[in-house]
């Protein structure tokens, strides 16, 4: 799996807080522009963090590892 330099959950906690600052309502136009495309970046990023992750399972699965648990 590619190396992170944020784990899955600080992701999701970052998409959460950008969420909770657009839905406040304190942000003018401009800057819910710039929220949204930094909300859009994070989604992409934890959809390849979780693509990566069920690659990993399928192979070693595929390898005989990690079938037991």
């Amino acid at each position: 799996m590619a190396q992170h330099t944020k784990t899955y959950a600080e992701m999701m906690a970052d998409l959460q807080a950008l969420l909770r600052e657009m839905q406040s309502g304190a942000l003018d136009v401009d800057e819910t522009i710039v929220k949204y495309e930094q909300g859009k970046k994070l989604v992409l990023q934890l959809e390849t963090y979780l693509k990566e992750a069920k690659n990993t399972i399928s192979h070693r699965k595929a390898d005989g590892v990690g079938e037991a648990i």
